[in-house]
């Protein structure tokens, strides 16, 4: 397990995680296709940190955020 965490890179939810987390919400709500705060702050600090694709099984939240491609692990 250890060395597993080792190469195990993480990021914060900062500010610039924030502020495009506002804007998606934004997006959506102007669409009326709201979904959870947790799949909107994973998707917005990937973007923050220039990661454009996820790997989940929440295919169907994950697909209305834009800039974000998804990669379902099922």
């Amino acid at each position: 397990m250890a060395l597993l965490l080792e190469d195990l890179t993480t990021w914060q939810f900062d500010t610039e995680s924030g502020l495009i987390a506002g804007k998606i919400i934004h997006q959506l709500e102007t669409k009326g296709r709201l979904i959870g705060f947790r799949a909107v702050f994973i998707a917005a600090t990937a973007l923050a940190n220039g990661c454009h694709t996820i790997v989940t099984n929440n295919q169907r939240d994950f697909r209305r955020i834009p800039g974000i491609k998804v990669i379902s692990y099922r």
